[in-house]
């Protein structure tokens, strides 16, 4: 049996910039957003998980996400829950833990039924926005027939679940499709980081999936948000596509076929054993173990060097021109891109960075 990739999409309006007031606009409906992603996975024919933050419906108005859910159940996509209860319930009140129980059930009850009535399709799986679930979360997820949560993150400061035993966690019901941390082998901030297109650099992702291959890990979410494609300026009033980006999740996508794994959709995932999905957070709760959870990936260039591997595709390029074009003008994708008064450099860069290697 092949080992699985689950690429997962969050679907949300960055919250944080919306909140401090530097973003006042919806970014879901412009031209590089989910629709990209979409457009990336069915070109390579692999499915994606979109997280829904069915909730900006309650700011954005009703219906606001009908054509969009109908877009990417069209592609082969799913569509599955994620709790940002700050645009529908409190403002005050960012993540799930901050609720009590009895509240998290509304608020997942009420996500679910929308986003079934939008879908038509049972919600199967969670994520908690800012991964701010607590124990009270998989109790309600459990009272709403949701079985499935992908919402914990090794010592991250809004996951309360850290704070429970594994037998608590088990009690639960709940199958949980962990995140797979790396640390970081420098001091950074963020030590701690997971699998995504938009927390690591090239040679971090490539770096991290080398471990993933070499220790036959299983099970794996490849993450990313909906606004991924989108290079946004400090100010929050300039929106470009992200290349470098793009080039990331393609050039992830070809390595990790070329390797054997397998793109699934995560509420495909074996259920069977809901001990052992919790005895995993054992060993990431414990002791370092590079053969599973807690794999250190040194920086292994800096940041400038990324652009040395760029530089080798610009060759390529000026040697294929003409076979590039036709290329970019016969698939639909291209052709998006390239009537979107892309230059023609920019155009056949962006074709060979979906190329690959």
């Amino acid at each position: 049996m092949n080992k699985k990739i689950y690429i997962t999409v969050d679907m949300e309006t960055p919250q944080t910039p919306f909140r401090e007031g530097m973003l006042r606009e919806s970014l879901f409906d412009h031209e590089f957003e989910y629709g990209a992603i979409l457009n990336i996975c069915h070109f390579y024919h692999i499915p994606a998980t979109f997280f829904l933050n069915i909730y900006e419906e309650h700011f954005w108005g009703h219906g606001f996400f009908t054509e969009k859910c109908e877009q990417i159940l069209m592609k082969g996509c799913d569509i599955q829950l994620h709790t940002h209860p700050f645009w529908q319930y409190d403002k005050n009140r960012i993540n799930m833990y901050e609720y009590s129980l009895d509240e998290q059930k509304e608020i997942i009850s009420a996500g679910k039924i929308r986003l079934q009535e939008l879908t038509g399709e049972k919600v199967e799986i969670h994520r908690a926005g800012a991964y701010g679930a607590d124990i009270n979360t998989l109790h309600a997820l459990r009272e709403n027939g949701i079985y499935m949560d992908s919402s914990f993150f090794y010592d991250h400061k809004n996951c309360k679940l850290n704070q429970y035993s594994n037998q608590q966690l088990i009690d639960t019901g709940i199958q949980q499709i962990e995140v797979l941390t790396f640390e970081r082998g420098l001091k950074y901030d963020n030590n701690v980081v997971k699998l995504d297109i938009d927390w690591m650099d090239l040679c971090e992702l490539f770096t991290a999936m080398h471990v993933i291959i070499n220790n036959n890990l299983n099970d794996i979410i490849l993450f990313l948000h909906s606004s991924s494609f989108i290079k946004i300026n400090g100010a929050y009033t300039k929106f470009e596509l992200d290349y470098y980006k793009i080039f990331k999740f393609a050039a992830a996508i070809e390595y990790l076929i070329k390797n054997g794994y397998e793109f699934s959709l995560i509420k495909n995932a074996d259920t069977k054993n809901i001990e052992k999905s919790w005895e995993h957070l054992q060993i990431k709760l414990g002791k370092v173990s590079f053969q599973y959870h807690e794999i250190k990936v040194d920086k292994i260039q800096n940041e400038d060097s990324n652009y040395e591997i760029i530089n080798k595709f610009k060759n390529y390029i000026k040697a294929n021109k003409s076979d590039i074009k036709r290329q970019i003008m016969k698939d639909r994708l291209y052709h998006m891109m390239y009537d979107s008064a892309m230059s023609y450099d920019a155009a056949n860069k962006f074709y060979h960075l979906l190329r690959g290697f």
